[in-house]
């Protein structure tokens, strides 16, 4: 995605909306990649916007058979993609080729998982267990002379997955501490191909 100002009014201007628009309204976004060609700003704009709004994504690379015949190899692109794409290295990666009519089904099935995998619900006890374990390895950062403490947590949603982290202060939590406990849950919890989406939220203490 380019700068509004720069493509308004123009054909790219309205074909960015209608990327936009099928985003939105998606249950799962296939990212069609060019294996025979380098990152574009606009392939990584569309990328980030589907970052932004955790929709599970299959990285979906076509002309493979270009790329196979260059000598690449899927190890390879992986690397490329993790370094172009880090906002999407939870996703899966499927590599096509249309001419060939490989792995078509494979893209699919792939789009089919993430999606399941993104109405799963964790139950309490295994979520608190997990995120318990997390502390105990990484202790967030003491800020102001305050110790954060996390109290419990549950998960509120799904498409996203959304979890809810009590805290004693949510100002001595940042994006980083969220995205590793995000990697913790992936790693433990059928919902390893999918966003994630925590946040941290003040106890509530009890009226009077």
């Amino acid at each position: 995605m380019r700068k509004r100002r720069v493509v308004e009014g123009t054909a790219d201007f309205y074909a960015q909306a209608r990327a936009s628009e099928a985003i939105r309204r998606s249950d799962v976004v296939l990212l069609l990649i060019d294996a025979a060609r380098k990152f574009s700003q606009i392939d990584k704009g569309i990328a980030s916007e589907v970052a932004r709004s955790s929709k599970p994504v299959v990285l979906s690379v076509t002309k493979w058979d270009l790329a196979r015949a260059a000598g690449k190899t899927p190890e390879d692109y992986r690397s490329y993609l993790a370094q172009q794409l880090p906002m999407l290295d939870f996703a899966p990666v499927v590599f096509l080729s249309a001419l060939e009519g490989f792995n078509i089904d494979a893209a699919l099935e792939a789009a089919a998982a993430v999606y399941a995998q993104a109405g799963y619900r964790a139950p309490t006890g295994p979520l608190n267990r997990i995120i318990e374990d997390a502390e105990t390895r990484r202790f967030p950062r003491v800020k102001r002379s305050r110790v954060p403490k996390i109290l419990y947590v549950t998960q509120t949603g799904v498409r996203p997955p959304t979890i809810v982290v009590f805290v004693n202060d949510r100002k001595l939590f940042g994006d980083e501490y969220a995205r590793y406990l995000a990697n913790r849950l992936r790693e433990q919890l059928p919902f390893n191909e999918v966003p994630l989406r925590i946040h941290f939220r003040d106890r509530r203490r009890p009226e009077a």
